[in-house]
């Protein structure tokens, strides 16, 4: 993999380095610390850390490489803290900074990155929401993102997708993007096959004919919505 990176990702030397370093697997994988006296050694690191990115700027975090062991080595729950440092000296969250102030492959990496690493069921629902916004569907990245998740936390990210895009949920954009068979798989691994259900039974109903009653021995009859306008 390392080797595929260098001979055939045509980006800057400096980004094939962050995504070898990213690749290689080195990131602290300990769960986020109880013990309040290692949480305090973490959060004066954090901040070490922030002030590092701060005094840099961002438009430098492209190609400084003190910036590789931060963004690929800390762990999780550690860069979350650093974020938290580097937005009260920013007044900005962090991944405006860097929508900001860079806008080539490094930025894209570093945004999604950050998004990740600050809410992964966000930013999960962002991608589902951006492969079907508009015109078009962006099936491979759809279809990559229900079926990596559907065993991990695709309920946590449908739920927060509906959240996020209220009134529409996860299901009425795949109803309204996907067709056939296609539609019910994603549906299906999605959790989301019982409310297009419930939806299309309701929907059945409201469009079902009216049946007016017999009275007087007047013979009853069906009629249709729209006999209404009549």
């Amino acid at each position: 993999m390392l080797a595929a990176i260098g001979e055939h990702v045509h980006t800057s030397a400096f980004f094939k380095t962050l995504l070898a370093a990213v690749l290689q697997a080195t990131r602290d994988e300990r769960p986020e610390e109880t013990d309040l006296t290692q949480i305090m050694k973490n959060v004066e690191q954090a901040k070490w850390d922030a002030r590092a990115l701060y005094d840099a700027g961002p438009k430098r975090w492209g190609s400084e490489k003190v910036f590789i062991p931060i963004f690929t080595n800390r762990s999780l729950p550690q860069l979350r803290i650093i974020f938290e440092e580097l937005e009260k000296l920013t007044d900005l969250e962090v991944e405006k900074v860097i929508a900001n102030e860079l806008h080539n492959d490094i930025g894209k990496f570093l945004e999604s990155l950050v998004k990740y690493i600050k809410n992964k069921h966000k930013f999960f629902a962002e991608v589902l929401y951006k492969s079907m916004k508009g015109l078009g569907t962006h099936d491979r990245k759809l279809m990559h993102t229900i079926i990596s998740r559907s065993e991990k936390d695709l309920g946590s990210i449908r739920d927060q997708f509906d959240k996020m895009y209220a009134p529409k949920t996860l299901t009425s954009f795949i109803v309204g993007d996907t067709s056939g068979y296609y539609k019910s798989i994603l549906l299906a691994l999605a959790g989301c096959k019982r409310e297009h259900e419930h939806v299309a039974h309701r929907n059945s109903k409201e469009h079902s004919p009216k049946e007016i009653k017999n009275h007087g021995g007047v013979p009853s009859i069906r009629m249709s919505q729209h006999d209404d306008d009549y």
